[in-house]
């Protein structure tokens, strides 16, 4: 009978902690916001997403930022050679220093390539020729 009284007294506070962890997930849940972003594509729901990520949860792991930085890459000569056929439709002449560097990124695909010293002093020297320029015109 002694053995009895323990496992039932054994059950009791095991069903106590399962009926607490419950009340405190009900609780906790009660207390989560839920947020549904809707939008048309490129509308500004990532970017509110990955803003309130920042502003409310401490930001990005490492890993994360890393995961950024081909497509930042990527968008920077993407944004160039775009700047780059802008200038010639405006008909805006680059220096001749700059006129073969153009011509690089003008042959290289921005998934193709890295950002690597050498391309960000083309860009850098390619904006601050008359890309600038261009730019302001877009």
């Amino acid at each position: 009978m002694g053995n009895c009284d323990s496992k039932g007294k054994e059950m009791f506070e095991r069903s106590k902690k399962i009926e607490k962890k419950i009340k405190d997930d009900q609780a906790a849940f009660e207390n989560e916001i839920k947020l549904l972003l809707l939008g048309s594509g490129d509308s500004g729901k990532s970017t509110f997403a990955r803003q309130m990520k920042i502003v409310h949860l401490n930001g990005f792991s490492l890993k994360e930022k890393k995961e950024f930085i081909p497509p930042i890459y990527n968008n920077i000569i993407q944004n160039i050679k775009s700047l780059i056929l802008a200038s010639k439709r405006f008909e805006i002449s680059l220096s001749p220093q700059n006129e073969e560097k153009a011509e690089y990124f003008e042959k290289v695909s921005p998934y193709d390539s890295n950002l690597n010293p050498e391309i960000a002093k083309n860009v850098i020297s390619l904006w601050e020729d008359k890309i600038q320029s261009t730019f302001q015109l877009s």
